[in-house]
């Protein structure tokens, strides 16, 4: 610091200091006797204009012998002039130096008391530099430096950025729904599930009308009369006769014909009346698959959409076909299991 003042003021020392204020004392004295001389000799003598002053030099009578010529006088005046004019500046740029010493430190003796406090620090700075182990070799001292103030800087940058981000974190809380994020993430899971669900039943569906659709092509007109009858069948049982019939097109199921005759498309089916044809059309096509073979038949919840009423008749209906084919039935719900009364196998999750 104080190495920092003695920059500030243009000298190298407290010496140096010390001789510019008593250089500064005895020129501003000079400059007062010389300006008094040149008070005296002009301003009391009325000349105005250095042309009056030629003339008053002119009329002056010398002796040759002890006097300088006129060009001589005229220059030792110029000389004068100027001599004045610079040590007039330097005052001016002392006392400027002065004043900024006066309002740092006050007076005299306090500049004395911070030099001592800067050199005692200076000192301290020195005891801990040489207390510090030296850098590893192969280190440059100077660019670690650099290094180290471009580290700060790009961490004042982002710790800039991170005020900016933390602003817009806020703005955006600002205008969050009132749902929380667990909410949120709560009705994200059950959207995905519900998605996964009629993902699965979409793609059984897709599959059955894949079958379906190959199952048709290689059936004659009999058979085709025969599954529809098959399917007719399972229908009417499961809904107890509310629907006796089913429209076809293009050999797909496009409806259910109540027994008023009303017809029913399949878009305005509920839910349940849906998968009374999914099963359906599961055991007609296990029929014409299966026929006189050993196979099986497996399926995977079949009542879940089905009231009471009609998970009865359903159960009623897989009974009787389980007396000629195997049937696997998998469900979750122990209720629907002992609706079927037959061999019960509980499965367990490992882990």
């Amino acid at each position: 610091k104080l190495k920092t003042l003695l920059n500030q003021y243009g000298v190298d020392s407290i010496e140096e200091a010390i001789e510019a204020a008593d250089r500064y004392e005895r020129k501003k004295a000079e400059v007062q006797l010389k300006k008094e001389a040149f008070e005296k000799d002009l301003g009391d003598s009325g000349y105005a204009t250095y042309e009056d002053l030629v003339a008053a030099i002119k009329a002056i009578k010398i002796d040759e012998d002890t006097s300088l010529s006129l060009s001589e006088s005229i220059e030792k005046y110029i000389e004068a002039r100027n001599e004045e004019n610079r040590i007039r500046q330097e005052i001016a740029d002392i006392e400027i130096l002065l004043d900024g010493y006066a309002r740092e430190f006050g007076d005299k003796d306090n500049l004395f008391d911070r030099i001592g406090e800067a050199k005692m620090l200076q000192r301290e700075l020195l005891e801990k530099l040489k207390s510090l182990k030296p850098l590893p070799e192969g280190i440059d001292g100077r660019a670690l430096k650099e290094e180290f103030e471009r580290k700060v800087a790009e961490m004042e940058r982002l710790r800039d950025e991170l005020h900016k981000l933390e602003y817009k974190k806020a703005s955006m809380e600002s205008r969050a729904p009132e749902a929380t994020g667990e909410e949120l993430e709560r009705r994200l899971r059950d959207a995905e599930e519900d998605f996964k669900r009629v993902k699965k039943k979409g793609l059984a569906i897709k599959r059955i009308k894949e079958l379906t659709e190959n199952l048709l092509k290689r059936i004659d007109r009999d058979n085709h009369r025969g599954l529809k009858k098959d399917l007719e069948y399972y229908v009417s049982h499961i809904t107890g006769n509310r629907y006796d019939s089913v429209e076809l097109d293009q050999h797909l199921p496009e409806g259910f014909k109540r027994n008023d005759g009303k017809l029913i498309p399949y878009r305005l089916l509920s839910t349940g009346t849906k998968d009374v044809l999914a099963l359906a059309l599961r055991l007609t096509m296990a029929n014409y698959f299966l026929k006189d073979s050993d196979g099986f038949i497996a399926m995977d919840d079949p009542l879940v959409n089905l009231d009471p009423e009609r998970q009865r008749r359903a159960v009623e209906i897989l009974q009787e076909y389980a007396k000629n084919k195997q049937v696997l039935i998998f469900t979750c719900h122990p209720t629907h299991a002992q609706l079927f009364e037959g061999h019960l196998i509980h499965l367990q999750e490992q882990g």
